[in-house]
């Protein structure tokens, strides 16, 4: 029997979601499109497209959906920047978050 490599017995993929892109790539999305919402507001419509509040503690409401944990500053307006960022990292596309963010 050879040798394996630590690397090799102990490689994983990391968790993505089966639709929407990957992490490391970056949304193609018109930032004037996104609208301004409070930390609560965004987290409410992360639940409603599925996923669960992990933790809420120190200004941060984690989200999770199976191995994907992403973080929402409860704050009075998320910055564009880093909504765009949430929307990345949980594979959400921009047009199913403004839905779930209008059925409020």
């Amino acid at each position: 029997m050879a040798k394996q490599t630590l690397d090799r017995l102990f490689s994983f993929e990391p968790y993505r979601p089966l639709t929407g892109p990957k992490c490391d790539e970056p949304l193609d999305v018109d930032l004037a499109t996104l609208p301004t919402c409070s930390g609560d507001e965004c987290a409410r419509a992360l639940e409603r497209c599925g996923m669960l509040r992990f933790e809420q503690g120190s200004g941060v409401v984690w989200m999770e959906c199976g191995a994907t944990f992403v973080a929402v500053p409860a704050c009075d307006a998320v910055p564009i920047e880093t909504l765009v960022d949430i929307l990345a990292k949980s594979g959400l596309s921009p047009k199913a978050f403004l839905g779930q963010l209008r059925a409020e």
